[in-house]
């Protein structure tokens, strides 16, 4: 039987192998130019050379190799100085030869550990990424501009934007107070992406609207006003009193 996706240590490089199954051993014959023939007597060699550098023996090492001091490495990923010496010697075995020379209490790399150094942080890197763009994949990103009235903003945005931020962490949201007179303008150029407005007059035959709610307009006064307790007041009637008005740009 044929199995690819067999890498060597330090190429990366893809190979094809041909196992040939016998009673007391395996061989293994790697199909490509120059390259040997490779037997493995026992089953439990072949598991071995299957789980070949695991990624968190490389990562053990990478930290040991930057540290160069196995109780720090230790005390940085969390493990007994056992356990990150134990898996040093694995890799160590794996690779038939030493990653660090140990004179007293000093730990250097030796020319295979400077090496393997190299790749660990290169094979790190690259399940970094690919964990990332994995979990990216389908997701929404970027920067989105909205111009908000401050009431509806102080009202209604802090819930939103929570659950907004829950569903796509990745998008960053920047608000600007309203300006309904540069509206579309500033939609067509690219300047905000979307508004939220407090109006039923808007010509924008050019831009996507959608009603959300009805708000009343609602008249506010002091107790002893006039106009204070009717049941409504037409718009003749607010002609002779002094309004406070939000202003707009």
């Amino acid at each position: 039987m044929h199995i690819s996706s067999i890498f060597s240590p330090f190429t990366l490089m893809q190979i094809h192998c041909q196992i040939t199954l016998k009673k007391s051993a395996i061989s293994i014959k790697l199909i490509q130019q120059s390259c040997p023939t490779i037997y493995f007597d026992g089953y439990d060699q072949l598991r071995r050379w299957r789980t070949f550098m695991e990624l968190r023996n490389l990562k053990t090492f990478r930290v040991v190799a930057e540290h160069l001091n196995f109780t720090r490495a230790a005390k940085v990923l969390h493990l007994a100085q056992s356990s990150v010496s134990a898996q040093i010697k694995i890799l160590e075995a794996e690779l038939e030869t030493r990653l660090f020379d140990r004179i007293g209490r000093q730990v250097t790399l030796t020319d295979t550990g400077r090496l393997l150094y190299n790749y660990a942080r290169r094979i790190e890197d690259m399940d970094l990424e690919i964990r990332s763009e994995i979990q990216g994949m389908g997701a929404f990103k970027g920067r989105l501009t909205i111009r908000v009235p401050e009431t509806l903003a102080a009202l209604y945005m802090p819930g939103v934007v929570k659950t907004f931020h829950s569903r796509h962490p990745e998008v960053r949201l920047n608000f600007i107070n309203c300006s309904d007179l540069q509206l579309r303008e500033e939609l067509n150029s690219g300047r905000i992406d979307l508004a939220f407005l407090m109006s039923d007059d808007l010509n924008l035959t050019d831009v996507n609207l959608l009603r959300l709610a009805e708000e009343p307009l609602v008249l506010t006064c002091g107790p002893d006003h006039e106009l204070a307790g009717m049941p409504a007041v037409s718009w003749n009637e607010l002609a002779n009193h002094t309004l406070l008005l939000p202003k707009t740009d």
